[in-house]
């Protein structure tokens, strides 16, 4: 027993506590009751009642498992309405229940609802409520209202179902109440005074539109689908716009019913909406509060280049990207413009291909490379450090390509073109060219003619010199190295190991594309395979 005293003061009738202290056990036992009694009252007499019950939870079993309502409510275009379910009377094991919508209501499955089944899990310790949710699908048939079934089933872990393992779902019929599609435009100035054009059903009768409880002025319903009327001032932020007729007011869950006050810019329109986004498209962008400085425009993610007409328009170049559709923001000191139906921009065409990977990520001209990324279909041309490949299509998304010669050592892009455009520049089409490779001669003992189809301007000395990997030393067989020069019609010539005596050479590097005739030395053997340099 448990004896406490409660005590007031001259003129005071504050409400006085006693606490009851709660053992901690583990035993399964479910609820137990306390008696609670009033006496003693000194200078006071007790009203009624005078005693009490105190029921103690047992928190020690699996629990029970039961919905917490026979029923809920829903209107068809509210979107996704939540239903709850509870753990109680103890929390001792992980516990599931199944939960679904099953016949019997009014409303068919597929129809009028999404049908949902589904499992709910609480962990060792935990009770409280879980929550799944039921998808009415609005229509414009006049039905009156319709009910779904859910049930609660096959409970684990030693939990067992409650009294409340049937609950009736009533999903009220949108025909009925006013229901918003669509505000056009869906953003506008703190200060008011946007003209907007609500789009929707059952406007026929309305009475009043508010945004933020606000009233909109100049109402006129145009229709039952349309009506039109000027927004009031308000601070920056998403509000809630409500239509309300006779028959009641629009549901706000969604997004369809949403205004954005904003103090930055607003894009209102887009012309052309829609067009290849290789760079080349011009697109005329109207609205409000733009600037002549500090603005930037972006198509998705991608920065646009753009001119400056007013305050209400801009030509921007639609960015290269991909296909699909992005969201034009316009972005000021002031802000960056809300995201609203009116900024969507569909990219068409071929998208412009993006690489992701290359591999191996290194190797010697001559080297197959598979290079992986996008939108390869159609590809006209593969790209190592500007030097153009052979390359081969595999798929959409893979490319085998072969390192060519005449490509500069070192740390090179590997870019991929089509008809949209060429693939960014990124770490990811790295390649590191171990060698640049070879070009491979078969030389006479007497006079061969070659045409040179090396680096430009080319050293001699270091061509037959063998100093890069996988060249060959020609040097020492080299006699003489030969050019006609047409203007001057005579021969002029090289000799190996005189670079350095003057007037000994008529010239000192191999260019592109000329024609030399390399002449043996008389010790040579009588053919010379000599791998040059290609670069």
């Amino acid at each position: 027993m448990t004896n406490q005293v409660l005590n007031w003061s001259s003129g005071e009738t504050a409400t006085k506590f006693c606490t009851v202290p709660i053992l901690q056990d583990t035993f399964v036992e479910g609820p137990e009751t306390v008696s609670l009694q009033l006496t003693g009252a000194s200078g006071a007499a007790l009203g009624t009642p005078s005693t009490a019950t105190l029921t103690i939870l047992d928190d020690d079993g699996t629990g029970i498992i039961q919905f917490t309502s026979a029923t809920y409510t829903g209107t068809e275009a509210g979107g996704a309405i939540t239903i709850t379910v509870s753990r109680t009377g103890g929390s001792t094991g992980a516990v599931t229940v199944d939960y679904a919508s099953v016949t019997g209501g009014t409303a068919t499955a597929g129809v009028d609802y999404t049908a949902v089944s589904g499992t709910l899990s609480w962990a060792n310790g935990e009770t409280g409520n879980k929550s799944f949710t039921v998808t009415p699908i609005p229509d414009t048939v006049t039905e009156g209202s319709e009910t779904v079934i859910l049930q609660l089933s096959n409970p684990t872990g030693g939990a067992t179902l409650g009294t409340q393992s049937t609950a009736t779902l009533t999903i009220t019929d949108s025909t009925i109440i006013p229901v918003i599609t669509s505000i056009s435009p869906g953003a506008g100035p703190t200060s008011g005074g946007t003209t907007v054009t609500i789009t929707g059903l059952n406007f026929s009768g309305a009475t009043s539109v508010t945004f933020d409880g606000l009233p909109c002025t100049s109402l006129t319903v145009v229709s039952s689908t349309t009506i039109t009327c000027v927004t009031p001032a308000h601070a920056a932020g998403t509000v809630e716009v409500v239509v309300t007729t006779p028959l009641g007011s629009n549901v706000t869950t969604g997004t369809a019913n949403d205004f954005v006050y904003t103090t930055g810019p607003i894009v209102t329109s887009l012309s052309p909406t829609e067009g290849n986004c290789n760079g080349a498209t011009i697109v005329t962008i109207t609205g409000t509060g733009f600037t002549s400085s500090g603005m930037t425009v972006a198509f998705g993610s991608v920065s646009a280049t753009f001119t400056y007409i007013s305050s209400t328009q801009v030509v921007a170049v639609a960015p290269v990207q991909g296909a699909g559709t992005v969201d034009v923001r316009v972005t000021t000191p002031g802000g960056t413009s809300p995201n609203t139906a009116a900024d969507d921009f569909t990219c068409t065409g071929t998208p412009v291909p993006t690489v992701t990977s290359v591999s191996p990520a290194s190797g010697a001209a001559g080297t197959t490379v598979t290079i992986t990324g996008t939108n390869f279909t159609g590809v006209t041309s593969v790209t190592f450090g500007g030097v153009a490949a052979s390359f081969t299509v595999v798929s959409s998304t893979q490319i085998t390509a072969t390192v060519p010669t005449g490509v500069a050592a070192g740390v090179v892009d590997v870019r991929v073109t089509n008809a949209a455009g060429t693939s960014a520049n990124t770490s990811a089409d790295n390649f590191t060219v171990t060698s640049s490779g070879t070009i491979t001669y078969t030389l006479h003992r007497t006079f061969t003619l070659i045409v040179w189809t090396g680096a430009d301007n080319k050293p001699i000395s270091q061509a037959i010199g063998g100093t890069q990997q996988g060249t060959t030393n020609v040097s020492g067989l080299v006699g003489a190295i030969w050019l006609f020069d047409p203007l001057a019609q005579q021969w002029r010539g090289y000799f190996p190991g005189s670079e350095g005596v003057p007037g000994a050479n008529d010239f000192t590097t191999f260019r592109s594309g000329t024609a030399y005739f390399i002449a043996l030395r008389a010790t040579a053997p009588r053919q010379v395979t000599w791998n040059a340099p290609a670069n």
